[in-house]
């Protein structure tokens, strides 16, 4: 018995340096920056940010290895942009960088929206000197998200209209979470990768299976590809309801906030492209047979605010590109995003994205 102890203990302890030594081996054949997850704090403007060099951020606290003094393209965004799902070298500005051969700095978190991208673009442009800034609007949720952090933030109380009442702030950041996953996410980079790998998908497949379809989501086999995929049209409506007065005051936000940013690359001469970046559900909703009222609300409710970006957009000369054609051509072939419920793409959806992008600054 005593034996088998001390042979279980010693199992134990080798098993440990082992992972040890191969999480030390594999920080060196990798950037951390592209698997592991950073803390967050809070911020008195943008509401929230990442702590500065945390999990292999820059400086700055950003998605990039470091602050550079020049760099040719700017992308702001929230987490479409940062790359959520893919390694931050499969992000689409970091493809685009590839692409392009353009050096490229991503200045993006999630929960961003317009309001706080024109912030990051008039306190963060004038370091970087960029001959381009590229905005990505992703429809899913950057009104509702200029709404909330405008009426809970009195920094932004030049946006507010006098009938909408303030809201509490509860933006605050404590990272409370403890769990076996979350220590490992901050703080492994091999766990990162299996998460990130064909493995993780195998994992969220689980997950989502075990969740049963309800009135709200949808978890359905697209047939051709053959792919397992969930959508929370309910959870993406609440941020796309046009009947709802707070999403119709977050578009009135984001356009005022979009008309600034217009005006401050205007002004200093810098090149504007918007990126309209559409929801999971809108890339699939012409392969959706299933008839689902909340659904179809969520698809004319993206169309009409697709129609009120694009004519706006087009009424003040600013420049985009709409890659929702490119991405539903290829999700007719191939897996653009993660099996499961999560609505960011995976890293071929992002390349989709960066290749628009690349194609128009290009011609």
């Amino acid at each position: 018995m005593k034996n088998v102890f001390i042979n279980s203990i010693i199992l134990f302890f080798s098993i440990c340096i082992a992972l040890l030594s191969t999480e030390f081996i594999v920080r060196f054949s990798v950037q951390p920056v592209n698997y592991l997850k950073p803390k967050l704090e809070t911020d008195p403007v943008l509401g929230h940010k990442i702590v500065p060099d945390s999990g292999g951020h820059d400086s700055w606290g950003y998605r990039n290895f470091i602050v550079p003094d020049k760099v040719d393209i700017l992308a702001i965004g929230d987490s479409q942009t940062y790359g959520v799902m893919a390694p931050a070298n499969k992000s689409w500005p970091s493809t685009l960088a590839q692409l392009s051969k353009k050096s490229v700095y991503n200045l993006s978190l999630g929960g961003y929206g317009p309001i706080q991208y024109l912030h990051l673009l008039k306190t963060k442009s004038k370091n970087l000197n960029p001959e381009i800034v590229v905005v990505g609007v992703y429809l899913g949720n950057d009104f509702i998200d200029s709404y909330r952090q405008v009426y809970s933030n009195n920094y932004w109380v030049d946006f507010r209209l006098k009938k909408f009442k303030v809201e509490k702030n509860n933006n605050v950041i404590t990272n409370d979470d403890k769990s076996i996953r979350q220590w490992l996410a901050y703080n492994s980079v091999i766990y990162r990768m299996i998460t990130n790998s064909f493995i993780g998908d195998m994992i969220r497949l689980r997950e989502a299976k075990s969740k049963k379809s309800n009135n709200n989501n949808l978890f359905i086999n697209l047939g051709t590809p053959n792919i397992d995929i969930g959508f929370t049209p309910s959870l993406r409506l609440t941020g796309l309801n046009l009947d709802n007065e707070n999403v119709q005051e977050g578009l009135r936000i984001s356009l005022a906030a979009l008309k600034e940013i217009n005006m401050y690359t205007l002004k200093n001469k810098i090149r504007l492209l918007v990126v309209v970046i559409p929801t999971k559900e809108y890339v699939y909703a012409k392969k959706i047979k299933i008839k689902h009222p909340i659904y179809s609300k969520l698809i004319d409710n993206e169309s009409k605010a697709t129609e009120l970006l694009v004519n706006f957009l087009n009424d003040n000369k600013i420049n985009y590109i709409e890659p929702l054609n490119a991405m539903r051509k290829a999700a007719a072939n191939k897996a653009i995003y993660p099996s499961g419920y999560d609505g960011h793409p995976n890293e071929d959806g992002y390349y989709i994205i960066a290749k628009e992008i690349k194609n128009y600054l290009t011609n």
